[in-house]
């Protein structure tokens, strides 16, 4: 990135960089995501402002039971008939081993017929991908999802509220609050509301200089193999409880979440909180597949940055994600049944709290030395725990 001078000696040629001052942008868009995060963690109690505090934020409250060791993190609200993510947790002297737990939801009146689902917790961790089905045409309805440990004797349960009676692909003009696609140059189109729905009908591009801002509770629904590129900067600001969800519009798998820069602004201009990403990664297109895996990316970092605080990557046929000549930051994310968990090229990676399980999926069928937790090429990667990689 910046002009070069080269000495020559017998023995050697030593090429010496001078790095280029960043553009006004780039110092911009660096001291936009510093604030959003020291905001972020000053609301969240963490006086120091300090990213060491992330993960001890997000861990520190929820927890349910008789012993208060479970936790199910999940979203409030749900669209019927679309993907829902369901990360447990527990904690206590039982995460040193492997365990089973059942997550059975029911609908409003129905709790004596629930549907469950065997789920193995790793470490403690353990996540699952629900689709729930409220009855048409009677309104938003509640439905109940338990954790019910195979072991011992405790339960716990959280309710989550439909927000509409079904998303079912013939209805989806319907439930879609804005449908986006192509180049995003307005203002208004680079601000998706609180809990709204997204609905991405093309490949959605967003020029230099620009921000997209997206909001807490937003659910975007992405087009089959349909992408989103960003080439200026991504603020995604969702919360535990409403996190901002990525998940395909229909049954095919939808492309991934691009962020391209320049290389004078690889320094994690875009930040990704509790954000949560389903189902990507179905593109079959070689110019879309990276690594050694030869799938396309969940998340994509190309010369950029990111920050990502909480949520994950579950449930993809594509890697999760996939970085070249960048800075990832990541706390407490959470990588489960992906092609890969990550590869990254000659970039720096920092991982604290990361759950990284059941690669390429909950059996680890068609196992094989393509399938990596974390794929490191070029740079040695900062991992704090506590971390869950198997």
């Amino acid at each position: 990135g910046g002009k070069a001078r080269f000495s020559m000696r017998p023995d050697d040629v030593f090429c010496h960089a001078r790095p280029a001052r960043p553009s006004r942008y780039a110092r911009c868009s660096r001291i936009i995501s510093l604030l959003f995060l020291h905001a972020w963690l000053m609301v969240g109690g963490t006086a120091s402002g300090s990213m060491e505090g992330a993960c001890t934020l997000l861990e520190s409250s929820g927890w349910m039971g008789q012993d208060q060791s479970y936790r199910i993190a999940a979203p409030n609200t749900f669209i019927s008939g679309m993907l829902l993510p369901v990360q447990i947790e527990r904690r206590g002297e039982a995460v040193q081993i492997s365990e089973q737990c059942h997550v059975c939801w029911s609908d409003e009146g129905r709790e004596h017929d629930p549907v469950c689902k065997l789920v193995m917790l790793h470490k403690g961790r353990g996540s699952t991908a629900l689709r729930l089905n409220a009855e048409l045409d009677i309104g938003p309805r509640t439905v109940r999802v338990a954790v019910l440990s195979v072991a011992e004797d405790d339960a716990i349960e959280k309710e989550l509220a439909s927000t509409l009676t079904t998303g079912l692909p013939a209805r989806l003009p319907e439930i879609c609050d804005e449908v986006v696609g192509g180049v995003l140059a307005d203002e208004q189109d680079l601000s998706w509301p609180g809990n709204a729905v997204i609905c991405v009908n093309s490949t959605v591009r967003v020029p230099f200089g620009k921000i997209l801002q997206v909001h807490a509770g937003t659910t975007i629904l992405v087009s089959d193999r349909a992408d989103v590129i960003v080439h200026g900067i991504l603020q995604v600001l969702g919360t535990l409880d409403s996190p901002v969800l990525w998940i395909p519009m229909q049954l095919e798998p939808w492309g991934g979440l691009e962020l391209r820069g320049r290389d004078e602004e690889a320094l994690f201009p875009n930040l990704l909180l509790h954000s949560w990403f389903l189902g990507g990664g179905g593109s079959r297109a070689t110019y879309k597949q990276r690594g050694h895996s030869e799938s396309q990316p969940v998340v994509l970092v190309e010369s950029s940055g990111l920050t990502m605080i909480g949520g994950g990557v579950t449930d993809s046929p594509g890697k999760a994600f996939y970085a070249r000549s960048s800075v990832v930051q990541s706390y407490c994310t959470h990588i489960a049944r992906c092609d890969t968990g990550g590869e990254y090229e000659n970039s720096h990676l920092h991982l604290e709290g990361a759950v990284v399980i059941e690669v390429p999926n909950s059996e680890w069928r068609g196992l094989d030395d393509d399938n990596d937790g974390v794929y490191l090429l070029g740079k040695h990667p900062t991992i704090k725990g506590p971390s869950a990689i198997r």
